[in-house]
């Protein structure tokens, strides 16, 4: 292994090393002549063997410096009202330090005492009185810390937990000191950003005790919020659910030590925590552990799903939590809630404005369009002479235009949609020419998946176990019963049904002028410049263009009762949804309709048909064509491609806005036969992988992996999830190091 020390620009000590697998080797170096402004030394460290590739930095501080922080129980500290304040104390490096300390007022009394009982992190009570001031003095590599604690409100409100493991019977107890008459308080608890129970209360005295209601609640960490009359927060506390929901996985290998190139068999048993055998999908990774070294920070997936998710900040050995049920370890797990997810609500702040980060409200769709040539060329030309529309086809329609900047980049804001849809981009000169270039679009990135979640009712003091439990609207109908072998007569009241063809839009070819199919007579894709020239053209169409707005229609035949005949707007249905109708209330809403009819590209058309104001197939829009009077249109019906183009358009280009992701495959050898003496290195960190295992309903399954020809421990890693309800499981065992085959 080669080595290096630095501090600042100089080079302390450089050199080589040898290391053996599994012998611990020690470096030293004093540290006289380092210079009295250096704050931290770099250890360099990579590996000199050609079979083993290792690199890998440290920052060593030297000087340390000590930051604590302190968090009152609830957001705010209030006099004359007791608090739990919990605190956390962490080093130069971002790491915790274990502390003790005193807590004084302004006068130099000692109040209390309080010491750190895991990663840096304890609490203490204190009762804030109105004329005094407190702060800690922290003991640390004997050096004192003077830090003042936050300063507390006249009058407001606390809120505390009572048995913070949450198991049996947990409360919630508010606390308030607050001249004048009863005040109401609604508390709300949330989990994973859905409201799970609330209460509406009256506080007639100094405080108010109210059970959680744990049946309504699943495991993790539960969102405790009180709020004032007028719904705004006002404290908050957050407190974890133990309901003993993660379930078991127990490693068993086929042998107790294993030869190098040789094959290991695992047996896997899913077990919930009474010892039920379950269904379970799993992901298992295999490690060299000579050659990885784990991350304790990063956590499986119970410590990521139930704890890292909902918490900020760096969470230290999170695994820890979660390795047993003692009650020291869900103490310090309240530690972890009381710090890492504290928050303070302030006053006369509501202005959105102020939000570091807005919502997303929109998908973006970004690129750039180029012209052909050398890129000397490129740089001078101005795109901002063109003018790009993006169209979107699916269960609802949408269409844009932007102008680029002059660099060709543009930028389309599309909301927020379900599912997947196809798009269709195209660009156009300022004659309204097809645009002879490349059209880019940038890589897509994973847009958020969302699911709508129902209001809340707007007085939310009633207890949300009707609110989690509704009535059902639809109750089955009653069977007839037979009592004693004589059948019941029950009367059915008549009733009548209206329904429709299920393939109604399917039917406008019987009653069609005219079917045209694009791939029979166009198709190369060149044959038509737009929509409106393919409707002039073969079907007679009569062309109106709105100079106005810069938008074309074309008119066909339309009939209105004792009037004769008359040219007017067509109704248009693409893949049987009308885009365009008579019905239209604004003529804003008309041009809308136009822009996406004249952004539809001809070559995204199948199959398009005309059907005269006579046909019966129109009454299916009879709504529509009843607000202007009876007036009977032409209808245009179009059916586009699923999925492509037809031809190559010029100034076009086809998308699917959805992230596909491609299954990835894990190579492993298989060192059976003549492929057992390949001569081959095989030194590799993983040894086996495999993201998705599914377990039987005994909760059962086995996989198979080999060794490599490193004789070191292997470290078996199985993180998963309960098929069905979606509980967490995790497990890790060691094997021991295979010996070198004879």
């Amino acid at each position: 292994m080669r080595y290096e020390l630095i501090a600042g620009k100089d080079s302390l000590q450089k050199g080589r090393m040898q290391l053996i697998n599994n012998k611990v080797s020690t470096f030293t170096y004093s540290l006289e002549g380092i210079h009295k402004t250096d704050s931290v030394v770099v250890f360099n460290v990579s590996s000199n063997d050609s079979s083993l590739t290792f690199s890998k930095q440290y920052q060593i501080p030297l000087i340390e410096r000590l930051d604590v922080q302190f968090f009152p129980e609830g957001g705010n500290l209030v006099n004359g009202v007791e608090s739990r304040i919990a605190f956390k104390a962490i080093g130069s490096d971002g790491l915790s330090r274990e502390v003790k300390g005193t807590v004084k007022d302004n006068k130099g009394t000692v109040i209390t005492g309080f010491e750190s009982v895991h990663k840096g992190m304890g609490a203490f009570l204190l009762k804030p009185d109105a004329d005094q001031t407190y702060f800690a003095v922290v003991e640390y590599q004997n050096m004192q810390y003077k830090i003042p604690l936050p300063p507390a409100l006249k009058e407001g409100f606390i809120l505390s937990v009572n048995c913070p493991d949450g198991r049996f019977n947990p409360s919630l107890t508010i606390k308030h000191r607050q001249a004048g008459s009863p005040v109401k308080k609604y508390i709300a608890g949330s989990m994973n950003g859905k409201i799970r129970f609330a209460y509406a209360t009256e506080i007639t005295k100094d405080s108010v005790h109210l059970l959680i209601p744990v049946n309504l609640l699943s495991e993790g960490i539960c969102r405790l919020t009180v709020m004032d009359s007028a719904f705004n927060p006002e404290c908050e506390r957050l407190f974890y659910v133990n309901k003993r929901e993660r379930f078991n996985i127990e490693v068993i290998p086929d042998s107790s030590s294993y030869k190098t190139r040789s094959k290991v068999t695992l047996t896997l048993k899913t077990k919930s925590a009474d010892g039920s055998p379950l269904p379970a999908n799993l992901s298992l990774a295999v490690v060299d552990g000579g050659q990885t070294s784990q991350n304790k920070d990063a956590g499986g997936i119970s410590a990521y799903k139930l704890l890292g998710s909902e918490l900020k900040g760096t969470i230290e050995d999170p695994d820890w939590y979660f390795s047993s049920d003692s009650s020291n370890r869900r103490n310090a797990l309240d530690l972890v809630l009381l710090t890492h997810g504290y928050r303070q609500f302030l006053k006369g702040s509501k202005n959105n404005d102020t939000l570091k980060f807005q919502p997303e409200r929109d998908v973006l769709v970004s690129g750039k369009i180029e012209l052909p040539g050398k890129k000397k060329y490129k740089k001078t030309r101005d795109y901002r002479n063109m003018n790009l529309s993006l169209v979107l086809f699916g269960k609802s329609s949408f269409a844009t235009q932007v102008v680029p900047d002059s660099m060709g980049k543009y930028t389309f804001h599309v909301p927020l949609f379900f599912g997947t849809t196809n798009g269709f981009l195209s660009a156009k000169t300022q004659r309204n020419k097809p645009f002879q270039g490349d059209i880019i679009v940038d890589e897509e990135a994973n847009n958020p998946s969302f699911t709508p979640v129902a209001d809340l009712q707007n007085d939310p003091g009633y207890h949300t176990a009707d609110y989690l439990n509704p009535v059902p609207l639809v109750q089955k109908p009653e069977k007839p019963k037979i009592n004693k072998g004589e059948p019941k007569q029950i009367e059915l009241k008549e009733v009548v049904v209206k329904t429709r063809d299920k393939f109604w839009y399917k039917r406008f070819d019987k009653e069609a002028l005219k079917i045209v199919n694009l791939d029979s007579i166009d198709p190369n894709g060149n044959k038509y410049e737009s929509l409106n020239d393919l409707l002039v053209r073969e079907f007679r169409g009569r062309l109106v263009y709105n100079h106005k707005e810069g938008l074309g229609t074309v008119f066909l035949p339309c009939s209105s009762p004792g009037k004769g005949e008359n040219d007017f707007f067509p109704v248009y249905v693409v893949n049987g949804n009308a885009f365009l109708t008579l019905g239209e209330k604004t003529s804003a809403q008309v041009t809308e309709k136009l822009r996406f009819i004249n952004s539809l590209h001809v070559n995204e058309i199948k199959k398009m048909m005309v059907l005269p104001p006579s046909a019966f197939i129109i009454s299916n829009y009879e709504d529509e064509m009843e607000r202007v009077g009876g007036l009977l249109p032409s209808m245009v019906v179009i059916d586009t491609y699923k999925k492509g183009y037809r031809g190559n358009p010029d100034g076009g280009k086809t998308m699917i806005l959805e992230g596909l992701e491609a299954p990835r495959a894990f190579y492993a050898p298989r060192y059976e036969g003549p492929e057992k003496n390949n001569p081959a290195n095989d030194h590799r960190a993983t040894l086996y992988w495999e993201p998705s295992i599914n377990t039987n309903k005994d909760g059962i399954t086995k996989v198979d992996f080999y060794t490599s020809d490193r004789a070191t421990n292997m470290d078996v890693i199985l993180n998963g999830m309960e098929t069905g309800s979606g509980n967490t499981g995790q497990g890790q065992i060691r094997i021991k190091p295979p010996h070198k085959m004879k």
